[in-house]
């Protein structure tokens, strides 16, 4: 398995509110779209997980907004295991754009 994945989603009109800033809730949209395009990757699907008896509910989730994204800009999602046992599984997720220097 790959330690990390990046997942691209260009910001759609719908994603924004009146101000032209994402609204707060697509983040998690977001998050959930790049955890599955990871589960993917490995070659597996919350179909196959289910059909196996695994199921993943979301027990916790937050989210510090820092800078906001806008209208067209692409939002990059990393996305990796922070943390696995026996009966929970631990996402973290760390958004950015393409011309961010710390990823570019």
């Amino acid at each position: 398995m790959k330690d990390d994945f990046i997942y691209s989603h260009r910001v759609r009109y719908s994603d924004t509110d009146k101000m032209g800033i994402v609204y707060h809730g697509r983040y998690f949209e977001w998050f959930e779209a790049a955890r599955t395009e990871l589960m993917r990757v490995w070659g597996m699907s919350y179909n196959d997980l289910e059909n196996r008896g695994i199921s993943l509910p979301v027990i916790h989730a937050s989210c510090s907004y820092i800078k906001p994204f806008t209208y067209d800009e692409i939002a990059l999602v990393r996305t990796w295991i922070q943390s696995v046992s026996r009966s929970k599984l631990v996402m973290s997720y760390e958004l950015f754009t393409a011309d961010d220097t710390k990823y570019g």
